[in-house]
């Protein structure tokens, strides 16, 4: 990050308001004057902020005020937001959304409820799977509050006594879960389960310009310390959440805080599962994350940034599961992902990341001695880990990125009809079904 941007940076932190209440601040030309930085980088969305900056709009002000979050975000890093957002985005254009994601169902009291009980037993007749997630549909992390069942009298027992906890937006997300069909066949290293935390990026041109997303091509996987079994519900076997994990007394026993990169992965299944492919990681695996990220920004793109208040950017961690068919699915994306260099190789990703994100965004604000943007500087000759994949001007017309996702029958499909990309067996071969069958529609691009 060069040195004005390290500056802003700074004084975001010392001079930013830090509430996060829906009321427009004052109108204050000292506040303006001596308050307002030029760069709030915060935890969590910060509405006085972005209020501000639309008053200050208002007046006239060509100042550039830049925050790291998008006011619409909710559509995306909640649980209901992404499943509600995802399901409409391919629906919409005749595709199955629960090939892309779990199948999930937004439960609000009763609502909802007969309509998952019928999948439950769709599930359970189909394959004999019967175990559930049950998830706060609002603003929650770190596996909070998730629970896990393989019972429909527990899953339902649990809807009616627990009501889960307000968030800043439980008025847009009044007390619903999210009940979300469990991966029961995920592929495992040395018989634990893993998930997959990777990086985006989506800036935005300014005056209500085109959205970019990039994919940032260093991931890392997040490993459980106990062997995967699907005859215990134990929460240190089937969460990966670092907060979960590092409760564990086998925290860190096999890798280093219980984390491993992509080169590490691919060394582990060369050794181990011959029938992977030589570059099975980077050929097979990363360009299905690159494709579910590149949709999951494109359904919310509407509603991200509803006031076109300009130079609002956003790193977000989205996490995938990979399936013993090396099949990758979208379980959640976070806003303020944990940024906590835990080990040697995390060290080292991650301000890598964000020093290359901060160029894309913070420092083309800034000039430098010979009055050239810093990033017209910074990427020449230098290998940057970010990688566009998606742009609303040059790619508006393009078809879903999830080509393999089947077919679906409009956005009155029955879910309990959807989601059968789920019934893999343990040896990793798929369970066929006469009536499912790839979707190559027309497209327009």
């Amino acid at each position: 990050m060069k040195v004005a941007a390290k500056q802003a940076s700074r004084e975001a932190f010392e001079d930013a308001p830090s509430s996060t209440a829906k009321v427009p601040p004052t109108l204050d030309t000292a506040f303006f004057a001596a308050k307002m930085p030029n760069f709030l980088w915060s935890q969590k969305l910060n509405l006085d902020f972005l209020n501000a900056v639309v008053q200050e709009r208002n007046l006239g002000s060509a100042a550039i005020r830049l925050h790291n979050h998008f006011e619409g975000i909710a559509a995306l890093c909640t649980k209901c937001g992404l499943s509600k957002s995802l399901s409409s985005f391919y629906l919409e254009r005749g595709r199955d959304p629960y090939g892309a994601m779990p199948l999930s169902f937004v439960v609000n009291g009763s609502e909802g409820i007969q309509e998952w009980r019928k999948a439950f037993d769709a599930f359970d007749a189909a394959s004999g799977q019967r175990m559930w997630l049950l998830k706060p549909g609002g603003w929650s992390n770190r596996g909070c509050d998730i629970a896990i069942y393989n019972s429909a009298e527990d899953v339902e027992e649990h809807l009616s006594n627990n009501t889960p906890k307000k968030s800043q937006d439980s008025a847009d997300f009044p007390s619903s879960w999210v009940v979300q069909k469990y991966i029961e066949s995920p592929l495992l290293i040395h018989g634990r389960k893993f998930d997959m935390r990777s990086y985006c990026l989506v800036t935005q041109e300014p005056s209500g310009g085109a959205f970019t997303v990039f994919f940032y091509e260093d991931a890392y996987l997040r490993t459980t310390s106990a062997l995967y079994t699907t005859k215990s519900l134990d929460k240190m076997a089937h969460l990966n959440n670092d907060a979960v994990q590092n409760q564990g007394a086998d925290y860190g026993k096999y890798e280093p805080a219980n984390k491993m990169s992509l080169d590490d992965f691919q060394r582990y299944l060369d050794k181990y599962d011959n029938a992977a492919g030589a570059a099975v990681v980077r050929e097979k695996i990363v360009p299905q994350m690159r494709s579910l990220m590149a949709d999951a920004v494109r359904s919310v793109l509407p509603v991200l940034n509803p006031r076109q208040i300009d130079h609002c950017f956003e790193v977000f961690g989205f996490d995938f599961m990979v399936d013993a068919n090396y099949r990758v699915w979208l379980i959640e994306v976070n806003t303020n992902p944990c940024l906590e260099l835990c080990n040697t190789y995390l060290a080292y990703l991650i301000p890598k990341m964000l020093d290359e994100a901060m160029q894309l965004t913070v420092d083309r604000f800034f000039s430098d001695d010979s009055g050239q943007p810093h990033e017209i500087k910074a990427n020449r000759g230098r290998n940057i880990g970010w990688t566009q994949i998606f742009n609303s001007d040059k790619d508006a017309d393009a078809d879903v990125s999830c080509k393999w996702l089947p077919c679906a029958s409009g956005q009155e499909a029955d879910l309990v009809s959807l989601g059968r990309d789920l019934l893999t067996s343990t040896e990793g071969s798929r369970k066929t079904r006469s009536s499912r069958h790839a979707c190559n529609p027309k497209t327009t691009d």
